[in-house]
């Protein structure tokens, strides 16, 4: 679902000289993909203004067909990451997931061209998850995702502080014209506006409405019983987690939710 997301004017999008190094890698890594017969990474970062809205300006910007990624937390300096778009993508399953999709995600961003920077997640940046499970989740809310998938989006945005990054990524294969890919990405940046997030209505005719997918008893009984293991000495640590469903009365608009939460809980990543 597209977030109902307000811009502003102007695009946002590399600097002319960003965008010169990008088309020159581009370059370089379709004779490279030629040669070597393998996919190479392209990118380019250029300074963005800080004080924008990371996560709303992937949201105003994302495509019907597209994931998007957005992850911050306002109390650690202001960090924030968000991603939109898919450059290249690796999936896996099963005990070995986390190895599979590590050397897959290595073996693609050998021979990267990209511009070196010191800000955490500014540049070219795997982003994804991992489930518990081997094989996943069980549960509907989940069987979109495989058990692992890292995605290397097409566009990424990371601030630290004062400081914040733009970056254009392409994975180049050797059968693609370079003008093409060039013209693509140009295309993806080119939809970049501000944006602010939408609100939550304040107050709804109708309410939401919140419960537990297990009753509070099943929880409280877990946790009884971690107790116990832990003072048998069976286990020195164990994490439980609730998972809490909200039932509204129609589809909310994820900016909202999403700027809702890093708002009530600015020291955790949301």
């Amino acid at each position: 679902m597209r977030a109902g997301v307000a811009t502003g004017d102007g695009p946002l999008g590399l600097d002319a000289a960003a965008r010169d190094r990008l088309s020159e890698r581009i370059g370089y890594a379709s004779a490279f993909a030629r040669r070597e017969r393998r996919p190479v990474i392209a990118s380019a970062t250029s300074p963005l203004d800080p004080g924008l809205d990371l996560a709303a300006v992937v949201l105003a910007a994302q495509r019907a067909e597209d994931r998007v990624f957005c992850f911050e937390q306002p109390d650690r300096d202001g960090f924030a990451l968000a991603a939109l778009g898919e450059a290249a993508s690796v999936e896996a399953s099963g005990p070995g997931r986390f190895t599979s999709v590590a050397a897959e995600s290595r073996r693609l961003a050998r021979g990267a061209l990209a511009d070196e920077l010191s800000t955490p997640a500014a540049g070219p940046v795997w982003v994804g998850g991992f489930a518990f499970a081997d094989e996943g989740g069980a549960t509907p809310e989940w069987s979109s995702l495989p058990p692992a998938r890292l995605t290397l989006p097409e566009v990424s945005l990371a601030r630290r502080g004062d400081v914040a990054w733009l970056t254009a990524t392409v994975l180049v294969q050797a059968d693609e014209a370079p003008d093409a890919l060039l013209e693509r990405i140009e295309a993806r940046l080119d939809e970049l506006r501000p944006a602010r997030m939408p609100m939550l209505d304040p107050d709804p005719v109708e309410q939401a409405r919140v419960a537990g997918a297990a009753p509070a008893e099943h929880f409280e009984s877990a946790v009884a019983r971690a107790v116990e293991r832990i003072a048998g000495g069976e286990v020195e640590k164990v994490v439980l987690a609730r998972e809490v469903r909200v039932h509204m009365p129609r589809p909310a608009e994820p900016g909202a939710v999403y700027e809702a939460l890093r708002g009530a809980f600015p020291s955790c990543y949301c």
